[in-house]
């Protein structure tokens, strides 16, 4: 009630206290009246006694943690009012506070969600894999009848689980038709792995005709539709019902899974052992380690051998901790680069706002020594400028987290549409709980590290000299301006640091989007277009479908030439086939034993721009099922098999129709096949027809006169009018599909440009700062430099020459430090040295040019001085 009293209902409180102590006064005068005073003397004495009331009131209210709060709150409301009555350093500060926290807060949300997320598990020590290794030692998976013998037969497993890593489907009835990641799994293995979903259920025991959907897929292709719950889908033509949403962190049995149907065997099915083509999971027992674990498993393979020689003869199995999903070393090593940058950029940022409050806090040591005189002890003076500073970074966190979610936009646009198997953790950055902490976290670090030196340089003063009128530069400004001198040299350092590894990812990206790719990307569109499996099957039924689609985009007005390709290059996807070595290879190492291999249609070579170099491209005629074999081959596969002789007219034993020999009739450029950075290997191209395979990955590409994009909408209408439930995805033009393969150097090279250039005008702004306060402060040496008959030549060399020598301190320390950490980016870079010198010397005198034109204008003004007012202000 005292506490109520003393914040919400002061009056009272004050009268309460008024009340009390005279109370005890006229208590102390009735004492001395009864012990022989007279009236009047007994009140002197008692006041005497007593002392002032409004004294003995103020000594009361310091007692108690309700003071501490009290004046707290003091501080916060004085310290708003000075912060309202200086907008321009205020709004200044908040800005380079909000762009550090914001900058910082982005890159750290990323971070935490591709390393640092969370698995949705329980006990996930518990949990391992089971995998079968045949006997040549090769991993490999098991036939539905072993699963069900290790179901029986597990004892130091606590439940198992089987599940098929991945299949495409084609869903329909829910908008355009599309194809889904789906993997089969137990109706057990959620609960085995401890998962809740984040909408709905999980399956039941015996369900067969259910599905549970990604929280990323329901919210791309559904818009987070709570009613998608209940509704029925048809995956394959085969009805299947929407009983949950996954949560968002479930990456199983892979990250890029967006739909889990239950797995089911038959009757026959359950007594198969030939066919392998399961995954086994499992979660241990109370008390049984791993080690335990592969004994048991030992035995029961060993089981197995003996029981069913014919199909596990040989076979053994393998138990290991299930392995949660990592980012590749590439895209770690990027972010941790990414996070150290972010890092010198809040530096920077502590550097700049500790430099203008030792600027501003040499201006209010009078106020200071004011507030000491009336008695303020030097840690309420400290205080108050932490309190300060405190409020101005609260306002800057609330500004970063406003600019980290713009930031956080800005990056997942960046991201690849379509494949990105490696990180799709990246698409789930969000502003969530973790980053608010670490926002805050930074917010208030930021404002103790900024804060602390000023307030305890800015209270150290001697009350005397303070209160004294002084004109000219005291010893006190002169120390300040000498640590925002070093600060400023430490700013421009970090700056050339930040700008040489921005500078060499750049460049590295340059040469990466600059690169040879062997086909012509402009004005071509690639629309995939994978086959409906239960309407067509791979062979002749497919054939005749792609035909006629081919036939059809063929017609549509704008198209040059089309052609289809069933492993479209720089793909996710790659298919080799065993090749005999050639008999003319002069060494073992020159010897094929591997050839890259594509099944195309007539026309793919005229569409992507891939020139032919000798023989013939496929014809009409080849695009037969009864068609002779013929197949075209690449530069490098020429050359490394037939070196030195023609290989159009060759014939080789490859897979053909009855084992009969295929004829090379062409030879074409070579085109890049998995990444821009990659070696181009020996390729072999085969008409579809005669090889129809991998029909989930057939890609139509089609060349325009014009914008690609604008023949879009008619492709689509062509393939729904030969099928309506045949799914067109990923339409995009090949300058995209060449872009979206580069996305981790582009990302890189965008972030760590943008937080050098937020560096590089940071600097600039700190070294404006540092040597606009210089030139107030030697108002009065620079009017003497005047009348004695300096020119205004003289005196602004006098401040350029300055700002130099602290430029090129830093200049010279950035570079030492650069020539370090530069080695960490090696493995991120392309076709660039990481000590490249043109690099290190364009920026460097990049940072020298931005130093001296931030000195100019400081400068300019000095020279502006009249020497008569400033030895009058003296």
């Amino acid at each position: 009630m005292r506490w109520y009293q003393r914040f919400f209902r002061r009056g009272l409180a004050e009268k309460h206290l008024d009340s009390e102590l005279r109370f005890h006064l006229e208590h102390q005068i009735a004492d001395y009246v009864a012990a022989g005073m007279n009236p009047e003397a007994a009140r002197r004495q008692a006041w005497l006694e007593f002392g002032g009331l409004d004294q003995v009131k103020q000594k009361c209210r310091d007692v108690g943690a309700a003071h501490v709060l009290e004046s707290l709150i003091q501080d916060v409301r004085y310290g708003m009012r000075q912060l309202r009555r200086s907008p321009g350093f205020t709004t200044v500060t908040v800005l380079t506070l909000a762009l550090g926290i914001g900058a910082s807060t982005a890159i750290f949300s990323v971070v935490q969600t591709v390393l640092f997320r969370g698995t949705p598990y329980r006990d996930p020590s518990q949990l391992v894999e089971i995998a079968a290794r045949d006997p040549q030692g090769e991993e490999g998976s098991f036939s539905p009848a072993e699963f069900n013998d290790w179901e029986t037969q597990g004892a130091s497993f606590e439940d198992l689980a089987a599940y098929v890593r991945w299949e495409f489907r084609v869903l329909s009835g829910a908008g355009d038709p599309d194809e889904v990641w789906v993997s089969q799994v137990s109706t057990n293995a959620f609960h085995l792995l401890g998962v809740r979903p984040f909408l709905g259920r999980t399956f039941a025991e015996d369900e067969t005709q259910t599905v549970l959907v990604s929280q990323r897929y329901w919210r791309t292709h559904f818009a987070g539709d709570h009613k998608i719950l209940g509704k029925t889908l048809a995956l394959d033509g085969k009805p299947y019902t929407v009983i949950g949403i996954a949560p968002a962190n479930l990456e199983f049995p892979d990250p890029s899974t967006q739909m889990w149907v239950p797995l089911a065997f038959s009757a026959a099915q359950k007594a198969d052992r030939a066919h392998r083509r399961l995954d086994v999971m499992a979660r241990l027992r109370p008390g049984i380690t791993l080690k335990q674990a592969q004994a048991s498993a030992d035995l029961e393979a060993r089981r197995l051998a003996a029981q069913y020689p014919k199909t596990n003869a040989g076979w053994s199995a393998i138990v290991k901790p299930v392995q949660a999903w990592k980012a590749s070393g590439t895209l770690r090593s990027a972010l941790w680069a990414l996070l150290g940058a972010v890092a010198f950029v809040l530096m920077i940022v502590c550097s700049n706002v500790t430099s203008m409050f030792l600027a501003r806090g040499t201006t209010r040591q009078g106020e200071m020594a004011v507030r000491a005189a009336l008695g303020a002890g030097r840690w309420r003076l400290i205080r108050q400028l932490i309190v300060e500073t405190f409020l101005l970074a609260g306002a800057a966190g609330v500004a970063g987290l406003v600019l980290a979610w713009s930031a956080l936009s800005t990056i997942v646009r960046l991201l690849p549409k379509y494949s990105l198997i490696e990180a799709p953790a990246l698409y789930q950055v969000a502003i969530n709980l973790p980053i608010l902490a670490f926002a805050m976290a930074v917010s208030l670090v930021t404002a103790l590290v900024v804060a602390l030196l000023p307030a305890l340089r800015i209270s150290h003063f001697s009350l005397d000299e303070s209160l004294k009128e002084r004109g000219r530069t005291s010893g006190r400004g002169a120390r300040d301006l000498r640590l925002q001198r070093a600060l400023i040299v430490f700013e421009v350092g970090v700056a050339l640091v930040l700008l040489v590894g921005a500078g060499l990812m750049i460049r590295s990206f340059q040469r990466l989007s600059a690169a040879p790719t062997g086909f012509q990307p402009e004005h071509v569109l690639t629309v995939r277009v994978p086959l409906v499996k239960y309407k067509y099957a791979e062979g002749p039924p497919s054939v005749a479908f792609y035909r006629s689609i081919l036939e059809r985009i063929q017609a549509i007005p704008g198209v040059r030439s089309a052609g289809m390709v069933n492993n479209l290059p720089l793909g996710s996807t790659t298919t080799s086939i065993d090749f005999p070595a050639s008999p003319n290879a002069p060494s073992r190492s020159d010897r094929v034993s591997y050839v890259s291999t594509r099944c195309i249609s007539p026309g793919y070579f005229q569409a992507m721009g891939i020139a032919i170099k000798s023989g013939r491209d496929f014809t009409l005629a080849d695009n037969q099922n009864d068609a002779p074999c013929v197949r075209i081959v690449n530069e490098t596969m020429a050359r490394r098999y037939w070196p030195g002789e023609k290989a159009v007219g060759k014939q080789v034993l490859h897979a053909c129709r009855n084992d009969a020999p295929v004829l090379i009739v062409g030879v074409v450029a070579d085109s890049i096949q998995h990444s821009v950075d990659s070696k181009v290997v020996p390729e072999m191209y085969m008409p579809y027809p005669q090889h129809p395979f991998a029909s989930f990955l057939v890609t139509f590409v089609v060349r325009t006169s014009g914008n690609p994009m604008n023949v879009a909408t008619a492709v689509r209408r062509e393939v729904a009018e030969v099928d309506r439930d045949q799914p067109v995805i990923q339409v995009r033009t090949l300058e995209n599909v060449v872009a979206e393969t580069i996305w981790r150097p582009h990302l890189s090279a965008t972030l760590m440009g943008g937080f050098a250039a937020l560096a590089l005008v940071l600097s600039a702004v700190g070294i404006y700062g540092v040597f606009s306060y210089s030139v107030g402060q030697r108002t009065h040496e620079i009017g003497i430099r005047s009348a004695l008959g300096a020119t205004r030549g003289d005196i602004l060399r006098l401040v350029l020459e300055e700002g130099m020598i602290l430029a090129l301190l830093g200049v010279g320390i950035g570079i030492l430090a650069a020539l370090g950490l530069t080695r960490l980016l090696a493995g991120l870079l392309y076709g660039v040295r990481p000590r490249d010198p043109l690099t290190f010397v364009s920026l460097s005198l990049l940072l020298a040019g931005v130093a001296l034109l931030a000195c100019f204008v400081p400068a300019r003004r000095a020279t502006k001085v009249d020497p008569m007012v400033a030895l009058r202000y003296e």
